[in-house]
């Protein structure tokens, strides 16, 4: 009994230096801190806090980096709980591949024609002449329809 309280004590030895040297440490660092920073006093809870608004400065230094607050409740933590979701992927459009059909292409011409003499209806001779008149023509050529998607039946 005695060879363990003798082990517990070198042990604390052992480990007392660099807790002093941390706590040395640490004080200078705080002597070299402004005065402002060294007595914040620190603010009541305000009640945009209580509603779950924005805590403000003295809040937000309490928070690690990902959101967890320092201190606490010992033990106190939220649980989360994930639900696996399940999925059910049915396809409500179908592709249709693409394809080849024709398309008309119009074409248009214009040309004189010659219109002979005779007469008109009031008895009156009118000569004859050339007057312009016009030719509707076409031709099909291949055309390639890019796929689309459809409804399935």
């Amino acid at each position: 009994m005695r060879c363990v309280r003798m082990l517990g004590f070198v042990l604390a030895m052992l480990a007392l230096p660099p807790v002093i040297g941390r706590a040395a440490a640490a004080d200078l660092r705080l002597r070299q801190l402004p005065e402002a920073l060294k007595s914040a006093p620190a603010q009541p809870p305000t009640s945009a806090m209580r509603r779950g608004g924005d805590p403000g400065p003295q809040e937000r230094r309490d928070r690690h980096d990902d959101g967890r607050e320092h201190g606490g409740r010992p033990g106190h933590h939220r649980r989360v709980i994930i639900v696996p979701q399940t999925v059910f992927v049915t396809p409500s459009r179908c592709w249709q591949p693409g394809y080849w059909t024709y398309q008309f292409v119009p074409q248009y011409y214009t040309y004189s024609a010659w219109v002979a003499g005779q007469w008109s209806p009031d008895g009156r001779w009118i000569d004859g002449h050339y007057a312009p008149a016009q030719y509707s023509s076409g031709y099909y050529q291949p055309l390639w329809v890019e796929g689309y998607y459809t409804a399935c039946d």
